[in-house]
Formats: C-alpha cells, sequence, structure tokens
C-alpha cells in the first residue's frame, strides 16, 4: 500500500500572548491529527474484520466520537473559566495601578482630571458672576 506522505506543517500555536488562543489552536491540531489517525484505523481496521467485527468497530468508533465531543465541550468550558479569570486578573491589576498612581499624585501634590474640572467649573461661574451687570 503506497501512502502519500505529507509534509508536517508546523502546528504551532499563533504567536500570541493570548493563552486561550494559543490553547484553541492548540486542540484544533489535536483534533486534526486525532481524526486523520480515526480515519486510518477505520481503513486497516474494515480491511482486516469480517461483518460482525465491524459492527463491533463502528460502535467502538461511535463511542470515540462521543467521547471527543465531550472532550470538546470540556475545552470551551475551560476557555471560558480561563477567559473569566484573566478578566478579573486584569481588572484587579488596573484597580491596584489605579490606587498606586493616586498615591503618588498625592504625594507630588498634583491635581488630578476630577480636581482640574471642579476648579474650571468653579472659574466659569465665578466668570458669569461678575458679567453679570449689579
Amino acid at each position: 500500500m503506497a501512502q502519500k506522505k505529507k509534509t508536517n506543517r508546523a502546528r504551532r500555536p499563533a504567536n500570541t500572548s493570548d493563552p486561550l488562543a494559543r490553547l484553541q489552536s492548540s486542540m484544533r491540531g489535536l483534533q486534526k491529527d486525532a481524526e486523520k489517525l480515526l480515519g486510518q484505523t477505520r481503513k486497516r481496521a474494515s480491511q482486516l474484520i469480517g461483518k460482525d467485527q465491524k459492527q463491533a468497530v463502528d460502535r467502538l468508533l461511535g463511542e470515540g466520537r462521543k467521547v471527543r465531543k465531550e472532550i470538546e465541550s470540556r475545552v470551551r468550558s475551560a476557555g471560558k473559566q480561563l477567559e473569566k479569570q484573566m478578566e478579573r486578573f486584569l481588572s484587579t491589576v488596573e484597580h491596584q495601578a489605579n490606587s498606586r498612581i493616586n498615591a503618588v499624585l498625592q504625594r507630588l501634590d498634583l491635581a488630578t482630571h476630577d480636581q482640574v474640572q471642579e476648579l474650571s467649573r468653579r472659574i466659569a461661574d465665578l466668570e458669569k458672576k461678575l458679567q453679570r451687570p449689579s
């Protein structure tokens, strides 16, 4: 049986810092490999076994598909959980950064954006009062 060899393309995860994207890319590669192996196994098994055995193999392959779907579902769920954890982590980092920046601004005795806005509003009010005829 002559088989055509395919070039093994590098199935590296996308060059990104997003762990979810890397995980999804890896899972797609694993799924393709598993499907390829499943097809090869089915071909070889059908050549070697009789009708009753074929039915048994088909049942096993059906169960394998169910397992694959369950794994895919779990991977999706894990991906969603990972995403939520990343969002919580980023929120925590942002909160800590904001509180530390505010502390530095207070030490430097610099006005915050809100303080500048309040002062601008007060100046505008005073200008209006001065422009009114008394």
